[in-house]
């Protein structure tokens, strides 16, 4: 089959419909202004973090974990990130994780 040009919409038209996908359904969304604006947000945050892979994974707007990364790896990234979070702050306060939040004193 070889390569697909995704930049094609027959290409991707194609393709929704070999998924199963409801065609009608999916093409009011492709073409409302919601989405497009939405689409036009992510690509602005692409540009922000230089994203240069797909996926690529921005915790707390500056961490990148890039590419297809094992789960251990990921954990290792934000464990880390708490663990910074988890010492004391400049004001005497705490921080720490929380029921997957961060909470300080």
């Amino acid at each position: 089959m070889g390569t697909l040009n995704i930049e094609d919409v027959e290409i991707i038209e194609d393709c929704i419909r070999k998924c199963g996908i409801d065609f009608e359904s999916w093409l009011k969304y492709y073409k409302s202004e919601e989405v497009k604006e939405a689409v036009e947000k992510d690509l602005l945050l692409v540009e922000q973090y230089d994203i240069q892979l797909v996926p690529t994974l921005v915790i707390n707007g500056k961490q990148r974990v890039n590419g297809a990364q094992p789960l251990s790896q990921i954990i290792q990234v934000i464990e880390g990130i708490v663990k910074e979070k988890e010492q004391l702050s400049d004001e005497g306060a705490s921080c720490r994780l929380v029921d997957g939040r961060m909470g300080c004193d």
